[in-house]
């Protein structure tokens, strides 16, 4: 499976709209971190499972699939401030990005 396929796969796994605020909201900074992380994960072409990706970075922040779910739908409720997240995302990318695979 290609790169953008991968990606655009947990993307779609991972949207849901609400607006209600969750329960305990993750700070951008964390949520663009696990966001990042699981797209790391998702990027590993020895790896297919996309939700064990997710989930792995769940665990790592010791953060529930629940909560994360909650917190996706609370932020896409705002789509400046899921535009927002999505800039921290990319930056988190650049920057784990290794330097021999820069253009």
């Amino acid at each position: 499976m290609n790169t953008a396929r991968r990606i655009s796969l947990t993307f779609i796994l991972l949207m849901r709209c609400s607006d209600e605020p969750p329960p305990y909201r993750l700070q951008p900074d964390l949520f663009a971190k696990i966001y990042t992380e699981a797209i790391i994960q998702a990027l590993n072409p020895s790896e297919k499972d996309s939700l064990a990706h997710l989930n792995s970075a769940l665990l790592k922040y010791e953060v529930t699939r629940e909560t994360f779910d909650k917190n996706i739908e609370f932020y896409r409720s705002d789509p400046e401030m899921w535009s927002d997240l999505f800039t921290k995302i990319v930056a988190e990318l650049e920057a784990k990005k290794p330097e021999d695979e820069i253009p």
